[in-house]
């Protein structure tokens, strides 16, 4: 029997029926609730990857406590994924497209229950308006009037901010070295990046010695602020360190910067990044070059009172050029000196200088000179030398003895 029965029959018959017996028939009834909900919410903008927070206020208006109630939440628009229905009592299900919650605990005419709601946005959410829809029901009672059964709510999902930073820096480095590293952040987001710090994080060996104004200095972490990085905005810092003078040789020096702000980033891939050096071996010094330089001579027929040649021939066989290569000798007795192109006579020797004797390179230097006319006859040994300021390893080809006898 329905409750609007049971009561008209009861004021009808209210003349007649004992008190017991309209006590009785109330009793037997079924209740009946007016259940109604409202939605508050502060959200009015939320950002990819922000939770949103509603409060559901449900209220019974009555005549009867609700014994049982269903309340579900619907969203529409851009993804989001239920978190929790807090306030309850009961126990909740995911459902396709809604949330519902049941619960046992009677809630008497007059009574309000408040519920918080929690939903994530998505974090690659694209902008757009999501709807909020929740619903309230009776599971052992009627509810006549079903106009406050369902409360509306919408919050825009606005652009996050994305912030990515680069970092660079050498690959190689040697102890005791300056090394420096450029970390730049930029804002490619849809929102400005509040209150943007960017951490640099110097590896173990190295000492940081300045970086700019704006930037402070823990340890071996370097902290400079962005300030609000506007749309399509970057900044960048220079941050100088020294490579420690005991650091191990062949140890790879990573260093890791990160970007972050107050916003919400929508990729957050591309906040940190590091760069790596390698602490490169001495370079031994360069081998000196070495040249291989030789002399060799002939003469002509001496004859006393006649004019004589003498040709040297002063070579490098490399593997470098010889510099400075100086040749000297002194004329056997007997002889003086006519002419000699390209040298310096001094008393009765000479000292011919080559600047620069390239690597299989040859200079010939011809010296002509006058037999004296009173000159003993015999054999002659013409004594030259060449030498370089390029180390020489053979040396036994540094020296020329041209033999030649004197003639009538």
């Amino acid at each position: 029997m329905k409750r609007s029965a049971v009561i008209a029959s009861a004021v009808l018959a209210a003349t007649v029926l004992t008190p017991t017996a309209y006590a009785l028939a109330h009793t037997e009834a079924d209740p009946v609730s007016d259940l109604g909900v409202t939605l508050a919410g502060p959200t009015s903008t939320a950002l990819p990857g922000e939770t949103v927070t509603y409060q559901a206020t449900v209220h019974n208006a009555g005549p009867d406590a609700a014994p049982s109630i269903e309340i579900s939440t619907a969203f529409t628009g851009p993804k989001l994924s239920m978190l929790d229905m807090n306030g309850f009592g009961g126990f909740c299900t995911q459902l396709p497209g809604r949330t519902a919650c049941l619960t046992n605990d009677a809630l008497p005419s007059g009574a309000t229950k408040v519920i918080k709601i929690q939903a994530r946005v998505d974090p690659h959410a694209l902008p757009g308006t999501v709807g909020l829809t929740t619903k309230v029901s009776g599971r052992q009672a009627s509810d006549p009037d079903q106009a406050g059964n369902s409360a509306q709510a919408q919050f825009t999902v606005g652009s996050a901010a994305d912030l990515g930073v680069t970092l660079s820096g050498p690959q190689s480095v040697k102890r005791n070295n300056w090394i420096s590293y450029e970390v730049k952040a930029a804002n490619r987001g849809g929102l400005a990046a509040t209150n943007g710090k960017v951490a640099l994080r110097l590896p173990g060996g190295v000492s940081f010695k300045d970086a700019p104004i704006g930037c402070a200095v823990q340890g071996s972490d370097v902290t400079c602020d962005l300030g609000d990085l506007a749309v399509n905005g970057a900044k960048s810092f220079k941050v100088d360190a020294r490579v420690d003078a005991d650091v191990p040789f062949g140890r790879r020096l990573d260093a890791q910067a990160h970007a972050k702000s107050d916003l919400y980033d929508a990729v957050p891939a591309d906040n940190t990044v590091v760069s790596s050096a390698t602490v490169a071996q001495p370079t031994p010094p360069p081998a000196p070059p070495k040249a291989n330089v030789a002399i060799t001579g002939k003469a002509s027929a001496l004859r006393k009172g006649r004019t004589g040649t003498y040709a040297l021939v002063v070579t490098n066989k490399g593997p470098n050029a010889a510099k400075n290569v100086v040749v000297t000798g002194a004329l056997p007795k007997g002889m003086t000196f006519k002419s000699v192109r390209g040298c310096k006579r001094f008393k009765n020797g000479i000292k011919c200088t080559i600047p620069n004797l390239k690597a299989g390179g040859k200079v010939t230097i011809t010296m002509n000179v006058t037999v004296v006319k009173g000159a003993k006859s015999g054999s002659r040994t013409f004594v030259v030398i060449a030498r370089s300021a390029t180390k020489d390893p053979v040396t036994s080809n540094n020296v020329a003895r041209i033999k030649r006898s004197i003639t009538k």
